[in-house]
């Protein structure tokens, strides 16, 4: 297909790390449309870690240009019968593609559109059983950044067929938050799944992380300096747990284990 003005972005969110996938899937790319613009959201997600690619995913992509086409490939099931999805958001006219293993599932809302893809015309040949990212997610994500439609790779089915996935949700009640850790990221500190709103007008009187206390909820991290472990409200907009200059991920090896309690004052 004749490649012209660069149509859509391309965006990468991937469990492959520092691995030659993810470079491998951009050549893919740019063999079929040499003026694509590629990014990378991250390819730190912890391997075939459904829920983080998820959360992050749902907190980064509307920082996105419309038209961007999210391509997301944390699969465990590659190469099994397991479908792969386009969701479609008409408003913003962002694209996501992903494995039906619950990824997507989060973030459709009453309006958009999911489709299955099952036309293997665009797929490369052959086709691997184990890298799908390369072979499938990568060709088609192109077409679609220079103008294929949708359903000239894919057939539209109902929001109930979706393999469902709910986040994690925070307990909130009079008196408390309980929350847990979804994931660590690049520093060690750990981002919760309780939303800063639920603190909102709200006086702590105790945070505690299983059976360790936390210090304080700080406006920075630096105002954490030799405290101890703190919690601050981060760019997500969740709490996050961390200690300052150092990485809690290391420091609390069983931190997947514990709970996180916010005890308000009455």
């Amino acid at each position: 297909m004749e490649t012209g003005k660069v149509e859509r972005t391309i965006v990468l969110l991937t469990d492959f790390g520092q691995s030659c996938f993810a470079g491998i899937m951009k050549g893919v790319i740019l063999n079929i449309n040499e003026n694509a613009k590629v990014i990378d959201l991250t390819h730190e997600v912890e391997p075939g870690n459904i829920v983080e690619a998820s959360f992050i995913l749902k907190k980064s992509f509307r920082y996105y240009p419309p038209r961007s086409i999210f391509v997301n490939v944390v699969d465990p099931s590659v190469g099994t019968a397991r479908k792969i999805l386009i969701l479609y958001k008409p408003k913003e006219d962002y694209i996501f593609m992903a494995p039906d293993n619950g990824l997507l599932y989060p973030l459709i809302e009453k309006d958009d559109l999911i489709y299955e893809v099952d036309n293997d015309t665009y797929f490369l040949k052959p086709t691997s059983t184990t890298f799908h990212g390369r072979d499938i997610f990568a060709p088609i994500s192109a077409f679609l950044s220079i103008g294929l439609p949708i359903n000239a790779v894919a057939s539209k089915i109902e929001k109930d067929l979706v393999k469902r996935l709910e986040l994690p949700h925070a307990k909130v009640g009079d008196s408390y938050v309980e929350g847990v850790p979804i994931f660590a990221d690049r520093f060690g500190n750990l981002i919760t799944n309780i939303e800063g709103e639920a603190l909102t007008g709200r006086k702590i009187k105790r945070i505690s992380f299983g059976e360790i206390e936390v210090t304080g909820l700080y406006s920075n991290f630096e105002a954490a300096k030799g405290k101890g472990i703190g919690a601050v409200i981060g760019s997500f907009g969740v709490l996050e747990l961390f200690t300052y200059l150092g990485s809690l991920k290391e420091e609390i090896p069983d931190w997947r284990d514990k709970k996180i309690q916010i005890e308000f004052e009455d």
